[in-house]
């Protein structure tokens, strides 16, 4: 699934709050993994030990059997009605846990910005806010318990009277261990129709988490990373050569559903020419370059109405992205540094030697600051790189580009 989710095109990211997505990974999977088997296999350990006793009651009363039926179909009926609130309970459970996984997520990632312009305080308001309407669906699950304890109990009170009365009615015909072996059995019987209708609906809450999960892992994916005259452009054509870039009436939007963010844009760039994106926010810069990269498809990809992008005159819809995507080198505004080492984030493959590496570095004057940590090329990096300043987590993802020169 997380290969999946990986491969799925930012307009699911869009759709899909981190905070569900968090969920999906966290409480989802839990409930898979461990409550799921659990309850299944307390169900039919509950079963069998029904069965038993009924079969042993069976064969000394017969007749009892026959007060049971009705009372099944009421517990029944009772367990249907229940598990219909419960599943609704439990998707609103979730749906009211994902805010909290994405606010605790944003808070952590702008504490810095909280703190500077002291808004803890309002922080602390809006998540106790997304903890209070969690705890209200908390609350409505211990409800809907409590409607279904008080009605267990008086159906089981009910079994257990029906069976007194029939060892009343039959006295003459039970003997004394027989009337109380009933009784008993009469009571085991209650106890386990009660733990049988709470652990199915368990049961059952479970297997919902196996939908949600499924419907991620049935997520559509990105175009092929890998397309069928790739190896011919490497080979034969050395693609790119030059670096020419042209948009021909370019249309992109990042969903269906939304407006577009790039309308009938056409230029066309020269090898070796600097060019300057000069406009407002929310103009489209960044969003022209999602295109060159496929993360935004053109208008889903139809070239009647979505123009085309080429790139020394091949069009890059017919290139595998893998391809497509080692052939040009982005430094983001937004750079992201993994947890590891400078090692793993600048060669994570280990497709350079450690001299090259280092004249990287040097080139792009990270070489002193990685040699004073002590550390060399294993100096770590902390989640998000929070050791390092923006200015030099750009650094670190110009090195990716400065590989790719002469020299380097």
């Amino acid at each position: 699934m997380v290969n999946r989710l990986l491969r799925a095109p930012m307009s699911f990211f869009h759709s899909n709050p981190h905070g569900r997505i968090i969920n999906r990974f966290t409480k989802d999977i839990t409930d898979i993994d461990k409550l799921m088997i659990m309850f299944t296999s307390m169900v039919l350990r509950a079963i069998v030990q029904l069965s038993g006793t009924l079969i042993i009651i069976g064969a000394a009363t017969p007749y009892t059997l026959l007060t049971f039926v009705p009372v099944f179909c009421v517990f029944y009926f009772v367990q249907r009605y229940f598990q219909e609130t419960s599943r609704e309970l439990k998707r609103l459970d979730a749906t009211t846990r994902s805010p909290i996984y994405a606010h605790f997520s944003e808070c952590l990632n702008g504490i810095s910005n909280i703190r500077a312009y002291k808004r803890a305080k309002s922080v602390n308001k809006t998540l106790g806010k997304r903890l209070n309407s969690h705890l209200r669906m908390n609350l409505a699950q211990f409800s809907a318990n409590r409607w279904l304890s008080v009605r267990l109990e008086l159906l089981g009170g009910s079994l257990v009277l029906f069976s007194c009365i029939f060892v009343v009615i039959g006295y003459k015909q039970i003997d004394a261990a027989g009337a109380g072996m009933q009784l008993s059995f009469a009571l085991q019987i209650t106890g386990l129709l009660n733990m049988l209708v709470r652990l199915s609906s368990l049961a059952e809450n479970s297997f919902n988490a196996v939908e949600r999960i499924k419907e991620y892992s049935d997520v559509n994916e990105e175009q092929p990373t890998v397309q069928e005259f790739d190896e011919a452009l490497k080979q034969n054509q050395q693609w790119p050569m030059e670096g020419n870039i042209k948009y021909n009436n370019v249309v992109a939007r990042y969903r269906a559903d939304l407006p577009p963010v790039l309308n009938g844009l056409t230029f066309d760039i020269k090898a070796e020419e600097k060019v300057g994106l000069v406009g407002r926010t929310g103009a489209g810069k960044s969003s022209l370059f999602l295109t060159l990269f496929r993360i935004v498809e053109r208008d889903d990809g139809d070239q009647d109405t979505g123009g085309s992008i080429t790139i020394d005159g091949v069009d890059i819809s017919s290139v595998g992205l893998k391809l497509l995507r080692d052939s040009i080198s982005i430094i983001p505004q937004e750079p992201v540094l993994f947890v590891g080492t400078i090692r793993f984030n600048l060669d994570p493959f280990n497709q350079y030697t450690d001299a090259a590496i280092w004249r990287a570095l040097d080139n792009a004057h990270m070489k002193k600051i990685t040699q004073a940590s002590g550390q060399g090329l294993d100096m770590a990096v902390e989640e998000n790189g929070s050791n390092f300043s923006v200015g030099q987590r750009q650094l670190v993802s110009l090195l990716s580009f400065l590989f790719f020169l002469p020299n380097v």
